[in-house]
């Protein structure tokens, strides 16, 4: 929807701006979300997409659709198909400091935790997109400063108990000489919504084993 006037915002919003003039190609599509009246002390990690990516009976990636098995964990569904969607990624510190924003893909994450009302969110960085890798030190404790991928996990099992047994526990053999996920709690926002606590994880990939390993 084309603006001549300044946009009024009274809550949470992401801003997807182009500018066109006659006779010149569009410019980049710039995006933006703009956090009113919000009180969070941890990271966010910000997603914005077509809601139809998400939320089509047909193709979207967060729903049943049209063809899931009537019980848990409802095999069939959209949410267990290998579809990948485009996305918008933008992180802030938990100072508010912000860290990067790319354009990226997204799949549904995990195993039978599909099934659960939050799923967990892989995010890919993609040349197609416009980026093949977020150059950006995503946790503090690990010297990695780029990645292909990473995870916005729901905690699996652990999804709507303690919400950190999961990544408590894979960080008990850290220093042990054993590959161990990075982990930092998040809080996501899905275009403009609060989408709750997700544990940020490293993609366990080649591209983790790169990252973690001298070649």
């Amino acid at each position: 929807t084309g603006f001549s006037v300044p946009l009024a915002l009274t809550a949470t919003t992401v801003v997807r701006a182009r500018a066109f003039e006659s006779g010149k190609l569009p410019s980049t599509v710039l995006t933006n979300t703009y956090f009113i009246n919000e009180n969070i002390s941890l990271p966010v990690v910000s997603l914005s997409t077509n809601p139809e990516n998400f939320w089509d009976e047909d193709s979207g990636i967060y729903v049943l659709g049209k063809y899931a098995e009537p019980d848990n964990p409802y095999f069939g569904a959209n949410f267990w198909q290998d579809w990948e969607k485009p996305i918008h990624v933008e992180f802030f510190e938990a100072d508010g400091q912000f860290g990067f924003s790319v354009d990226a893909g997204v799949q549904i994450s995990g195993a039978w935790s599909r099934a659960h009302p939050q799923k967990s969110l892989a995010i890919f960085a993609r040349k197609k997109y416009g980026a093949d890798c977020i150059a950006y030190q995503l946790f503090p404790d690990k010297p990695v400063t780029e990645f292909e991928a990473f995870v916005l996990r729901n905690s699996g099992n652990d999804w709507n108990y303690a919400f950190m047994r999961d990544a408590l526990i894979t960080t008990l053999i850290s220093g042990r000489g054993i590959d161990v996920q990075a982990y930092r709690p998040v809080v996501v926002f899905l275009n403009g919504e609060y989408w709750g606590i997700h544990d940020l994880r490293e993609k366990v990939n080649e591209h983790f084993l790169a990252a973690n390993h001298e070649v």
